[in-house]
């Protein structure tokens, strides 16, 4: 959304190009925006239709980049959320489509295009001059990234992790541990912990993580 407002500014994108390009999908690792299909009948009133995450982060993206966004094009945001992939798949197939944009995990984006859920974006009208590389996909523009640490109990006097090695080691550092239920970030964790160079973690091949 940043580098279609930068194209704006520029006088670059009109209204019916950007309802031309659709959409992309904003977040794991990164949050990312995937691109969809807009309907004739909201293309024809001006308005695109968001998916986000809803409450403080959605608030956010209100002001940062859907407000600015309405004020330069004079195209309606109509919010909506959570997001949630199973739903999305389910429009998708059933050709009733009410997302023009979403906001999703690199998870979903990856598993979008693996099942040919998503549309590419047109790059052509969206500046990605100010991203980081890996930030950009065909089908997907990466607004934000975050991490997950390790934090550690003060209380007592035992050894405490300070790697995810450390934290893999219950030997030299007892004491119980808790994750996320979920396969994303620990597949990550796992590799670093195993050594495995930050570079070469991605893509996440069947071989790295049963090596892990």
């Amino acid at each position: 959304m940043s580098g279609i407002s930068g194209e704006l500014q520029r006088g670059k994108v009109t209204r019916r190009e950007v309802l031309k390009t659709g959409v992309s999908a904003a977040a794991g690792a990164s949050s990312f925006f995937i691109a969809g299909r807009l309907s004739r009948a909201r293309a024809a009133k001006g308005e695109v239709v968001i998916c986000g995450w809803g409450g403080s982060l959605q608030e956010a993206e209100r002001k940062a980049f859907f407000q600015p966004f309405e004020q330069e094009t004079g195209i309606k945001v109509v919010e909506t959320s959570p997001t949630d992939y199973g739903k999305l798949k389910a429009m998708v197939l059933s050709g009733n489509v009410e997302w023009d944009l979403v906001d999703a995990g690199d998870r979903h984006l990856f598993a979008g295009i693996q099942e040919g859920l998503l549309d590419k974006l047109d790059y052509g009208a969206v500046n990605t001059k100010d991203f980081l590389p890996q930030a950009v996909n065909p089908y997907g523009l990466g607004i934000f990234y975050w991490s997950t640490n390790i934090g550690i109990s003060t209380r007592g006097t035992r050894k405490r992790p300070r790697t995810w090695a450390d934290f893999y080691n219950v030997k030299e550092f007892p004491g119980a541990r808790a994750m996320r239920s979920t396969s994303f970030d620990n597949m990550e964790i796992a590799l670093m912990a195993d050594g495995v160079p930050l570079d070469k973690i991605y893509p996440l091949t069947p071989d790295k993580i049963d090596h892990a």
